[in-house]
């Protein structure tokens, strides 16, 4: 829950490196988002323009974006339907569709314009964006225009001051949550080293008869640590295997309630892994 819960450090950028955002209507902006195609080359284009929902002071945007775009693949995906294909089709959010009482085949008259819901969609890095979908150059007053891009080595103060990368946008937080859960797991650990360290030595005492008969078989003391170590080395695994198994099951069950706690989505495997493969392994050498 640590590391899932805040949002990916790329959010809003898709697979891209930078990116402007345009406050519109500006009268230089096909200047703009052009001086960028002739710098960069391969540019990403999406518009939106707010609107009100009718009887009510929330507000959605309708969004021109290409989902075969070259970066902005990861801020678009398909829940139902298909994606809008002509002028004359749309995909919503649910938040849109429940608001404006729409849903799959229906027709959706905004603007004096009617369009025919082809989809139901959603950004998977962000729950709470709520949209309509149309083809690109169906947004024909937009109110911002973000313009996704790779800039590789230049600045982005160079660029301009509406431009930001994935670090700039960031918190700057030097303590990610990975290491402040294997922190934490490391101290939980030692406080249960030192429990299992006096639970060891009873059980030791309750075996001394079992030890016993085996130096009377003709056990070595070097054969005996072998059949203790082998014992512990087993009990560690089986603890180890049993113990991440439970975890991921428990995690698959709980993270529907995740994403929506969290407005994201998240992958079934997006685990920290980094503080999962330390705590197995210090399970089985504990034990062992």
């Amino acid at each position: 829950m640590a590391t899932n819960t805040p949002p990916p450090a790329d959010a809003g950028f898709g697979t891209a490196q930078d990116t402007a955002t345009f406050q519109a209507p500006d009268p230089h902006l096909a200047a703009q988002i052009a001086a960028l195609r002739h710098r960069f080359g391969r540019i990403d284009v999406i518009e939106n323009q707010a609107i009100a929902v009718p009887g009510s002071v929330s507000t959605y945007q309708v969004r021109s974006q290409d989902p075969n775009g070259p970066y902005g693949r990861p801020l678009l995906s398909l829940v139902s339907g298909h994606y809008p294909t002509g002028p004359g089709q749309v995909a919503v959010t649910s938040g849109v569709a429940s608001a404006l009482g729409l849903k799959t085949g229906d027709l959706w008259h905004q603007g004096g314009t009617a369009r025919r819901v082809s989809g139901i969609v959603e950004n998977p890095q962000s729950l709470l964006d709520e949209f309509a979908l149309v083809v690109p150059g169906q947004v024909t007053a937009p109110t911002q225009v973000t313009v996704l891009f790779d800039a590789p080595g230049v600045r982005p103060s160079s660029i301009g001051p509406n431009v930001q990368t994935p670090g700039s946008a960031s918190s700057g937080n030097a303590l990610n949550p990975e290491t402040i859960v294997l922190g934490l797991a490391t101290i939980g650990m030692l406080l249960i080293a030192l429990v299992g360290v006096a639970g060891f030595t009873v059980l030791a005492q309750r075996r001394l008869r079992a030890i016993g008969m085996l130096s009377a078989l003709g056990a070595t003391d070097r054969n005996i640590r072998l059949a203790v170590r082998a014992n512990g080395t087993l009990v560690g695994i089986t603890g180890a295997l049993a113990g991440a198994l439970l975890g991921l099951a428990i995690w698959l069950a709980y993270r529907p309630t995740a994403e929506a706690d969290a407005h994201h989505v998240i992958g079934a495997f997006a685990l920290p892994w980094i503080v999962i493969g330390p705590a197995m392994a210090a399970r089985l050498s504990f034990d062992a």
